[in-house]
């Protein structure tokens, strides 16, 4: 195979650039709203009523008209002094959530902190969210070599089943107040996810099944997720970025678009400072309004574990971390299987 050059005068040759760039970034775009149209498609399957719900809820408006209409919620049964976070002021978490759709300083204590760690060291998480990728985190390098190439993600399934304190947090007081109080109604807990990123180089990082670019997410009319780190996470363990005020404040192209954004055109559009990367020890928390822009940074040195519960005013199914028991495999035994099968 031969390389032919063409020397072309400058501007011919920068027009002719800008001509390929361009189509590279239209044909981008048009693969993106294809995968987003398919998404809608599947989710409309199952509940046709979500995806309204999901293009409606863009809009601010219509998120504040339905907390206004919603049925307000009965505080008075959330009894504080059963929490795990005993030191944590409600009124205060809920302030800040209003003003900048995020709230740092949840903290959960060492020994909840210490369990769920060894919960997700004696179970099988699943590779790019592959239920046949099973493994154990011990195995993670024997299970990349099966696979053939490097995990960027690893996510535990029906984990508030399988997990009794991750499921006492779910229905912890402090936690249901603060998403009661925000949401102006009585809150849903609809998932608990857990999951690992891992420190890969970035030609083996799949920004899209690791949400590593800026994206807001619309769970629902009034919503609001808590997460955990399990690891300490600092610049090199792929801290979480949050744009403050964005869940109320967006241009009217961020707001209608089933495109990515880049992030140079977020970015461009907020203050430097609203800009909030998010890192802690083992343990420590934030709660985020998920119409917030957000995303998550590639881990470059090590992994980072994660824990999210997700609140919203109803379950649409849409959106789970859960899967029959009987369709998730251990990567080891079920390539066994399908050798053997294959031999036979």
């Amino acid at each position: 195979m031969s390389l032919l050059i063409f020397v072309f005068e400058d501007g011919i040759m920068k027009s002719i650039y800008y001509q390929y760039t361009n189509f590279l970034q239209m044909d981008k775009k048009l693969r993106q709203l294809n995968s987003r149209l398919q998404i809608h498609y599947h989710q409309t399957i199952i509940n046709p009523q979500w995806t309204v719900i999901s293009m409606l809820s863009r809009f601010v408006f219509f998120r504040n008209l339905f907390k206004k209409i919603s049925r307000k919620p009965e505080l008075n049964h959330y009894d504080l002094n059963k929490s795990v976070f005993q030191e944590i002021d409600v009124d205060q978490v809920v302030n800040s959530l209003n003003k900048y759709g995020c709230y740092l300083g949840i903290k959960l204590p060492k020994n909840i902190s210490w369990k769920i760690m060894k919960f997700a060291l004696s179970t099988d998480c699943y590779g790019n969210l592959d239920s046949k990728c099973g493994f154990s985190y011990s195995q993670k390098k024997q299970a990349e070599e099966k696979n053939k190439a490097p995990f960027s993600i690893a996510t535990y399934f029906n984990v508030d089943v399988l997990c009794p304190v991750i499921k006492r947090l779910s229905d912890d007081p402090a936690i249901r107040m603060i998403a009661a109080k925000y949401m102006k109604t009585e809150p849903i807990f609809t998932d608990a996810r857990l999951w690992w990123t891992f420190a890969v180089d970035e030609t083996n990082y799949d920004a899209g099944k690791t949400a590593g670019f800026f994206h807001y997410d619309q769970d629902d009319y009034s919503c609001l997720r808590f997460f955990f780190y399990l690891t300490d996470v600092d610049l090199q363990s792929g801290p979480h970025i949050c744009i403050l005020g964005s869940h109320t404040k967006k241009k009217i192209t961020q707001i209608i678009s089933l495109t990515q954004r880049t992030d140079q055109e977020v970015l461009d559009y907020y203050n430097h400072e609203d800009i909030l990367t998010i890192g802690g020890e083992a343990g420590s928390g934030f709660i985020e309004d998920p119409y917030c822009f957000h995303k998550a940074t590639r881990p470059i040195l090590k992994d980072r574990l994660v824990l999210q519960l997700r609140f919203a005013t109803r379950d649409y199914g849409v959106l789970k971390s859960s899967v029959d028991p009987l369709l998730l495999k251990n990567i080891f035994t079920h390539n066994e299987v399908i050798k053997y099968f294959d031999v036979a």
